[in-house]
This record gives structure tokens, sequence and C-alpha cells, in this order.
């Protein structure tokens, strides 16, 4: 045999020994891969129902005269004291027409301070009692007038009711020659307070009425719609990464001494979650449409009222709330039912100069005896910024803190909505959604509108197209 042929067959014997004493080992490693994840958002959709249209509608007024009428010395303790404090209690029925207004009209020298109080289901307020001395001594520490204790009882009484009752409180000076208006659709009972040396402070007190024909016809609604909106999530994942080595490498204490790598496993991609339309349908609610104002009407139910706080009435076919003091703040309510799940928007447009400002919604509004709990969801367009509070016995801890957003149009209309889930709060500005909080603590309430001023200057803000949708 030749030379060259033996050597020829020895390296074959020794490739095929080495192609067959090696092993597979595997090794974990990790990689980044992008993963389409969805949330849930909600746009208005408009649809076509059975409703009730108006075809025509009669009116009416009428001068009620008070059923109570009594003078006290004392008024509430916040609103001062004196001789010439005035009640007037009436008795109206409105059961019979479609809807009803109160307009109480102020003489042009009024004077003094005014408070409207909505007294249904509690009756009329009794006289203060008269059987012992109205008055003692003034304390010479704080100058407050000591009552007996059947003056105290009823003054706690009065101070006890429900300060959501209040219809108006204001400055007859500031309203003077002007009206006060309020729907009185659902109103039995009602008093005036007028804290004020004229006995001709208020001119007439006129209750409107209205009866509207209607019949069932095609009406367009709208509803909130929940739906799904994809965004790329960037995460990381762990695979085997496989590599072949030699067998006697694996000899030392499972070490190996050297490797090289060979082609890695092909990891199984994960597939993408697919928008679960019929699990949105069967499982995010839907609102529809359960109020709207567009401010058109200057008889649809929002107070009208001023002070040295500001005023906040009808302006130009609009909501307005100015503040005048600084860093204060007024939200003004719309007579709506306790709501729990719902939605709110409205469009706010900035008129003053100040730097600060903010306005925006306020909701789950619940009021007790010297304590006022809500949500409120600002805007400060002047930066475009945002956040949300919750205003609990005088604190304002915030959910989410001044954030800014370039969703904002600064110091132009905005739109703003917020969607009540359960213990989930979902903001919106301009179909963009800001955030979601999570809290507890109130589970339903009231909405309306807020506008706070800064340390600076004063705070006018515009509100439009008020809507209210509740879960279907």
């Amino acid at each position: 045999m030749k030379p060259w042929s033996f050597l020829l067959g020895v390296l074959v014997s020794v490739s095929l020994v080495c192609s067959i004493s090696c092993v597979t080992k595997e090794t974990p490693v990790s990689e980044n891969y992008s993963e389409t994840k969805y949330e849930i958002e909600y746009k208005t959709e408009t649809y076509t129902d059975t409703g009730d249209i108006v075809i025509s509608t009669t009116e009416g007024k009428a001068y009620p005269s008070p059923v109570a009428k009594w003078e006290a010395p004392l008024y509430f303790s916040g609103q001062g004291s004196g001789t010439g404090m005035k009640y007037y209690g009436y008795e109206i029925d409105t059961s019979k027409h479609t809807r009803s207004q109160v307009k109480i009209t102020l003489a042009k020298a009024a004077d003094g301070y005014i408070e409207v109080v909505d007294l249904t289901g509690l009756g009329q307020i009794p006289k203060m009692p008269t059987t012992v001395s109205r008055w003692r001594e003034e304390d010479p520490k704080t100058g407050d007038l000591w009552l007996n204790p059947e003056e105290q009882a009823w003054l706690d009484k009065l101070e006890a009711i429900d300060p959501a009752r209040t219809i108006a409180s204001q400055s007859m000076k500031d309203l003077a020659g002007q009206e006060i208006r309020f729907n009185a659709t659902n109103v039995k009972t009602f008093g005036i307070f007028a804290n004020t040396w004229n006995a001709h402070a208020i001119t007439s007190v006129e209750l409107s009425w209205f009866d509207d024909v209607v019949e069932k016809g095609p009406v367009a609604k709208e509803r909130q719609v929940p739906y799904q909106v994809p965004y790329e999530v960037e995460t990381q994942r762990t695979v085997m990464q496989k590599y072949s080595v030699p067998f006697w490498e694996t000899m030392f204490d499972g070490k190996t001494l050297s490797s090289a790598p060979i082609s890695p496993a092909t990891p199984t991609e994960p597939t993408p979650a697919a928008p679960a339309a019929a699990e949105t349908e069967t499982n995010a609610p839907t609102f529809s449409l359960a109020y709207k104002d567009d401010f058109s009407n200057i008889d649809s139910g929002w107070s009208q009222v001023s002070g040295d706080w500001g005023s906040c009435g009808y302006e130009d076919g609009e909501y307005s709330i100015s503040v005048e003091k600084n860093n204060w703040f007024r939200y003004q309510l719309r007579s709506l039912d306790q709501l729990d799940d719902f939605a709110v928007e409205v469009e706010v447009q900035k008129l003053s100069q100040g730097i600060g400002d903010a306005a925006g919604i306020v909701f789950r509004v619940h009021k007790e005896q010297d304590n006022d709990g809500f949500y409120v969801f600002w805007i400060d367009n002047s930066r475009g910024a945002y956040a949300v509070q919750k205003y609990d016995n005088g604190l304002a801890p915030e959910l989410k803190g001044i954030t800014e957003s370039p969703y904002i149009n600064e110091n132009a209309l905005n739109r703003l909505k917020g969607v009540c889930i359960g213990s989930q709060i979902e903001v919106y500005v301009n179909d963009h959604k800001l955030t979601t909080v999570t809290d507890t603590s109130f589970s339903s309430g009231s909405v309306g509108l807020v506008v706070e001023s800064g340390d600076r200057y004063p705070a006018h803000f515009h509100f439009d197209n008020f809507k209210v949708y509740t879960r279907d």
C-alpha cells in the first residue's frame, strides 16, 4: 500500500470519529422584539332612534304669594346678622306642566344679601322661637352673640340644610335691578332669605310654565362607543441557543474548554393579540346621550349668580364662569341625578390673559354639611398642561399631577371628556386619551363645570356643548 493512501484513510477515520463524538449544548440568551397590544378608547357615534319631538308649546305665568313670611334677628352664621332678615316661603304646583321656571326680580335700590333654597320635601322653615329673650350679650373674645338653647337649636337645624339645595346665594347690591332665574320643574317648595333693611328689595316672584305637545318620531342621538387602538411595545424574551462541542469538553466538571456556536434555534414568535371585537362589544360598556346643553337657552337651568368672588351665567350663547379672586375656584352644577358610570364632555374656551388659571369638569360631586367632595379634571391651556385631582374635606391630593400634553390647544378651544367606570377615571382632550387613574373614594355624584384663578390675574372661561352620557 502506498504511504499517501494510508494517510488518507487515517484522516477519513479521524474525521468520522470527530463528527460522531460531538454533542449539542443549549444556553439561554435574551433578545428584544416588538409586540402589538390594544387599549380601549371611546368615540362619539351618532345614531337615529325613536323619541319625542316637540310640535308646539303653550306658555303661561302666575305671581304666587308667599304662604309663609316672617322676620328674625339672626341670619345664617356665615351671612351676618341683624334685625333686617326676612323670610318668604312659597308653595308651587308644577306637576301639571311640562316645564316650569321661577324668576325673582330685585329692585334697583336692593341692598344686602339674598339666598334662595329648594325646600322640596322639607316643608317651610318655622319662625324663630320668640318665647324667651332673643339676645343675651356679646362674647367679649369673639364678638359672637350668645343664644338661648331654643334659639340655638333652631339655628342649628336651619344651618343643617344640605348646601346642595342652595339655588342662589349672592349680594343683592351686585344684582340690583336684575333677576334670579331657576328651573322649577321638580321644585314644590322653596324659600327666599333676604338680609336687608329694604322692605321692597324683591319686586316680584314670577312662575312661568310651559306645556309641550309631543309626538314620536326619528331623533338623532349620540353615544360613546368603545374601540381598540393598537400600539407597539418593545419587550424582551429568553430563547435557547444551541452549540455543538466535542464530547470530551463536557468531561471537565461540566464545563467546555471551547465552543463554536451553530445556527441558533429559531424561537417561536408570539402571536400578536388580535383586536377582540366580540369581547369589546360584550364587556366594554357603551353610553347613550342622556343630557346636552349648548347654552343657547338662558332658562336651561344653570345658575346665574355673582359675588365678590366673580360671576357666572349665560353669555353670548355660551356659559361663562369668571373668578375675580386670586387662587380661588368656583364650580357650577347642573341639577342631574346622582351618576355612577357615565361620560361627560364639554368645549372650553379661555378668554382671560392670566397665567396659571385653569378650567375643566367636576364629577361625582357630593355635598355634606361643611364638606364638599368631588373629582376634578383641569386643563391649563396657557402652558398646555392638565391634572386630575380629588377634593375631599378641604384636601386636594393629585391623582395625576400637572402634566404637559401636546394635544392641548394653547389659548384656544379644547374639547374635554371624562369617562367614569367603577373606580377607573379616564380623561381625554380633543379626542386624545391623556391618562387613566383609579380611586374608590366617590362612587357616584353630580357633574358640572369649574374654573380656577391663578395668583395674579382673574380667570374667565366660556363653556359650550355640555353633554352627559349614561351607561346602557
